[in-house]
């Protein structure tokens, strides 16, 4: 027998659905009005990942990170949290903000959620992956997801789908290891003690990973993948390899800016221990010999005015600087912005030289754990 109940139009009381203890309850006003136990409800697993994301207001098609479970899991959990987004005044229009998902094999069946879901399948029916929209206007959106899986899946760029969702939080620098010179492989720890797994940056042949849960050790495998590029956005270091995206939440801004700073110095062979530290050393600017430059001698190459002589940035760089190393970048390379020229005779800053006159050449320069020196060398420029 179905049992319906609708608002009194005279009493009206707060309606919904919640979690208590093992049960699902309806809860109408201040009445438990049905009730289902969940605690006989069993799901089975052999992996299980869970990740944070932040998707802004309007964003779309953004992927959540199933990590190391591979292309297709058997649970997924969604618990959604909207946040006011006070930069756009402009209202969608909607009266509760909402998300909306797709999966990737059927991109054109785009359903909608509100603040949580849950999906169930089999192994022999796999989820691939799912993708989700936010198209409020005023509504950012905090995503908290668990998936879980009781097969892995593990196919060919699982990992290049764009996505804005955590694949480990709580990183500090002493977290990154590598430790076998020249072989690349890099692995990342909580300070829980739960592994990313080994990232493998340069190999040529299949290597073992160890995804590490308290203390149930799962053995997987890890194709070649090699680091293409990081960006770093606040305290969130992303790691592109040629197969996979990597977002990792450090502690706070100042271990993130070293962690990437110890990524990049692993993926160049380097062994880094947990005892390997912060990087607090600037790069060093080696200048050449040349004190005096003859302007005569770098004419312009504007063809209306053959006879103009002008000495720009880039090839001021060329001319007086003979090496430029960080201590874990390795080499570095100058562009203009690094230099700065300043006409010591006439008191004024230049963009190049055209006059003969003395001037200071100032070299500044950043390595990535944010380590900033400023070289300056004295030049004098004469026409004879």
């Amino acid at each position: 027998m179905n049992n319906i109940s609708n608002h009194s139009m005279f009493k009206p009381s707060p309606r919904y659905i919640k979690f208590y203890k093992s049960d699902l309850t309806v809860v109408d006003g201040v009445k438990n009005v049905a009730n289902f136990e969940l605690n006989e409800v069993r799901i089975p697993y052999d992996l299980y990942t869970t990740s944070e994301g932040f998707l802004p207001a309007l964003e779309k098609d953004s992927a959540i990170n199933y990590g190391s479970l591979g292309t297709k899991v058997t649970f997924i959990m969604i618990k959604v949290v909207y946040e006011k987004n006070e930069t756009n005044p402009i209202n969608s229009g909607y009266p509760n903000p909402y998300l909306e998902y797709y999966f990737e094999d059927n991109a054109d069946e785009i359903r909608t959620l509100e603040n949580f879901m849950i999906f169930t399948t089999t192994k022999e029916k796999k989820f691939p992956k799912l993708l989700l929209n936010n198209p409020n206007s005023d509504f950012d959106a905090v995503i908290h997801i668990l998936v879980a899986t009781n097969e892995r899946v593990l196919e060919e760029n699982q990992f290049t789908t764009k996505s804005n969702f955590l694949t480990m939080e709580n990183v500090s620098l002493q977290g990154i290891i590598s430790h076998i010179k020249d072989k690349k492989i890099i692995t990342i720890e909580n300070i829980e003690g739960g592994k990313l797994g080994s990232l493998v940056v340069s190999q040529t042949v299949p290597v073992p990973i160890n995804v590490i849960d308290g203390v149930d050790v799962i053995d997987g495998v890890a194709t070649e993948s090699i680091i293409t590029s990081m960006e770093r956005n606040g305290r969130i270091v992303s790691i592109i390899t040629s197969t996979s995206r990597f977002n990792i939440m450090f502690i706070d801004e100042y271990n993130a800016i070293q962690g990437e700073s110890l990524i990049n110095y692993a993926s160049r062979g380097n062994i880094i221990t947990n005892t390997t530290g912060a990087d607090s050393l600037a790069p060093l600017v080696t200048f050449t010999e040349i004190d005096t430059l003859n302007l005569n001698y770098h004419p312009s190459d504007n063809l209306e005015d053959p006879n103009d002589n002008i000495i720009t940035k880039s090839e001021l760089l060329k001319l007086v600087v003979l090496s430029t190393v960080d201590n874990r970048d390795g080499n570095i390379v100058l562009v203009e912005d690094n230099i700065s020229i300043y006409d010591i005779n006439n008191d004024i800053d230049v963009e190049s030289i055209i006059l003969e006159s003395q001037y200071q050449i100032s070299i500044t320069i950043n390595d990535i754990a944010g380590n900033e020196a400023i070289y300056i060398k004295t030049l004098m420029v004469i026409t004879d």
